[in-house]
């Protein structure tokens, strides 16, 4: 471990250090690593630590050149640990003192290790990744707006049919990194900056949807334009730049929606049915035809 440690990202010559042990070995030594990854993670400093380490060493043995039969157990080993991630989040207290550095390390892992093995990984590990994303506290799931949003564009690219099968838990995620965005412009405790930068993820998010799950979406995406407009009724004062953005996402949603937004304006009261109208011919004059061939 001391030695991966200091070689960093030098993997060809760790590559050679792990070619000089025997599968028994190998296996030995992450098997004793992954023992820090534990359910529940007590906010101790070492356990985080250790925790942090394990996934980094894995993380690190991702990039090496390894045998198959090597490989085939890494592959195991990832497939599990990925699994066990949703767990590892939901049962470490909320008001732990590193809770925010504990979610932040294992979203890297797993955008890391989704950008490595791409569709090696199961179906369930896909979903497992997801469902962690719908427990997190407001002011966390702001703060880890790219990761999630970086995860769910990943899942999407290399695993669109399990993702497909799952419409609801992507649309929640839509409504929450929509709402954490509305949230923090209301208690003002992000720079503007900040609040543009989430904004811009979930329109990218939103515009990789089209490419690839439009018709999965296209009959209950409204939903997420309905909450959105909820959410807008309540009066958060938000800056022309920032509200300008954040429309950028609900013009991407009306892409996949169509005209199905008009068969449920009359489940929403007058004014947010105003305020949908307004989004919608906006869109329709300005947004609906751009990039259209």
């Amino acid at each position: 471990n001391s030695l991966v440690k200091c070689l960093n990202d030098q993997y060809e010559l760790i590559s050679k250090v792990i070619q000089a042990i025997d599968q028994n070995q190998f296996q030995q030594w992450i098997e004793n690593s992954i023992q820090n990854i534990k359910i529940p993670l007590e906010d101790q400093a070492d356990d985080i630590d250790n925790c942090q380490q394990a996934f980094q060493l894995l993380q690190t043995l991702t990039h090496c050149s390894l045998n198959k039969e090597q490989n085939v157990y890494l592959m195991t080993i990832l497939n599990s640990t990925l699994t066990q991630c949703g767990s590892l989040l939901t049962h470490l207290p909320m008001e732990s003192s590193r809770f925010s550095q504990v979610v932040s390390f294992v979203f890297i892992f797993a955008n890391n290790i989704l950008m490595a093995k791409k569709t090696q990984l199961r179906s369930q590990v896909v979903l497992s990744l997801l469902q962690c994303c719908l427990h997190l506290p407001m002011d966390i799931l702001f703060l880890q707006h790219s990761n999630i949003c970086k995860l769910v564009s990943l899942l999407i690219k290399h695993h669109t049919a399990t993702l497909c099968k799952h419409v609801p838990i992507v649309e929640t995620i839509l409504k929450l990194l929509l709402q954490s965005v509305i949230t923090q412009a209301k208690e003002k405790q992000q720079t503007e900056e900040n609040l543009i930068e989430a904004a811009r993820d979930i329109t990218k998010l939103s515009a990789h949807l089209i490419e690839q799950c439009k018709e999965d979406f296209r009959s209950t995406i409204v939903y997420v334009l309905i909450d959105y407009v909820h959410l807008l009724s309540k009066g958060v004062f938000m800056s022309p730049a920032l509200k300008k953005t954040l429309n950028g996402v609900a013009f991407e949603l009306f892409r996949i929606s169509g005209e199905r937004v008009e068969q449920y304006s009359g489940q929403i009261s007058v004014a947010e049915r105003e305020l949908l109208k307004q989004l919608h011919q906006q869109f329709k004059q300005y947004h609906m035809f751009k990039g259209a061939v």
